[in-house]
């Protein structure tokens, strides 16, 4: 029923007209669907689920061929490296959605605080593309690692920068290839063209792969901590913009969620690019 439910949102977001209404009804069908599935989760299943995951080394060996400047780096263009490189850091690092890093606007950043926001935007009038991603979870904040916004800061300081198209709208990640779309938004067809590259080198992967490992790392650092599933649970939710499962939700003290939630994906930040920083000195 899972597959069936997407397939019948991919279907919907292809006929329908895109508005913010037609999102809630879809969102709300997707939800109906799933909701009536069996409830067949065992610790068997889970186990599979876990099993599934990506590897730490196959990540890194990534990683690596994505660094910017890289013999044997399979784009050519340097600003593409950069922007490639930045995108999978970020998916990585936040267990975002592909929708989300698409819809991400310049804006979002907190060069400052070093934070990022999630924003839903339904039908803007600055998105160009043909099939505007979107971002179906809740509108969120949390903290990026200075070395992340860093890294945006020098893409949109050096790379985005250089684009005229760019100025014209807030989108952060863009074309950058000669022709009529340079400086627009990256499109999903682009985006699925990247990925598509990046099973040639380490075979299955895909954006949701990669929310699927952060959870997965997530839940590690999680019982290394000894935390409650309960309070994991309540993090992980609002970190990843999934509704509260429990009612109590809105009596909770949310502030105090939101804390250790952003100290939860800092932390989990530091563990990744802690790896990149040992790869580096090993070299």
């Amino acid at each position: 029923m899972s597959v069936a439910a997407e397939y019948l949102e991919f279907l919907a977001r292809r006929v329908c007209p895109s508005s913010e209404e037609a999102e809630k009804r879809i969102t709300a069908m997707v939800a109906q669907i799933k909701a009536n599935r069996p409830n067949q989760t065992t610790k068997t299943m889970v186990g599979e689920r876990d099993e599934n995951h990506l590897e730490d080394s196959a990540l890194d060996a990534l990683e690596t061929k994505l660094s910017p400047g890289t013999e044997g780096n399979p784009f050519t263009d340097y600003s593409v490296q950069f922007r490639n490189a930045l995108m999978f850091a970020i998916l990585r690092n936040t267990g975002i959605r592909r929708g989300e890093l698409l819809n991400l606007k310049v804006d979002d950043i907190d060069f400052a605080g070093n934070t990022l926001r999630i924003v839903r935007r339904a039908d803007s009038p600055h998105d160009i593309r043909r099939y505007q991603p979107v971002a179906k979870t809740r509108e969120r904040q949390f903290p990026l690692h200075a070395e992340l916004v860093n890294r945006i800061h020098e893409y949109v300081a050096q790379h985005r920068s250089k684009l005229a198209a760019a100025k014209r709208h807030g989108y952060l990640f863009v074309t950058h290839k000669e022709g009529r779309y340079q400086g627009a938004p990256i499109s999903n067809s682009a985006f699925s063209k990247f990925i598509e590259v990046l099973k040639g080198i380490v075979g299955a992967i895909h954006a949701h792969k990669l929310r699927h490992h952060w959870n997965y790392t997530f839940s590690s650092l999680s019982a290394a901590k000894g935390l409650p599933a309960a309070r994991e649970e309540k993090l992980r939710s609002y970190l990843m913009g999934w509704e509260q499962t429990s009612g109590t939700a809105a009596t909770y003290n949310r502030r105090h969620i939101k804390q250790e939630a952003a100290d939860s994906m800092l932390e989990l930040q530091r563990k990744v690019l802690a790896r990149k920083q040992d790869r580096t000195n090993e070299q």
